[in-house]
């Protein structure tokens, strides 16, 4: 496994168990099929819950 396939792993558990209102960005960003906007997707929503 890459760093990046593990670093969006990560990402993608934490951002799971985030609250409900965050389910449709989280959909969105997984339908990015570019890696690197998927991550800066991920990246915003981990943003908006600090």
């Amino acid at each position: 496994m890459t760093v990046v396939a593990l670093f969006c792993s990560a990402v993608a558990l934490i951002v799971s168990f985030s609250p409900p209102a965050l389910g449709p960005r989280l959909s969105e960003c997984r339908s990015i099929t570019d890696g690197t906007a998927r991550l800066a997707c991920y990246d915003r929503i981990a943003a908006a819950r600090r």
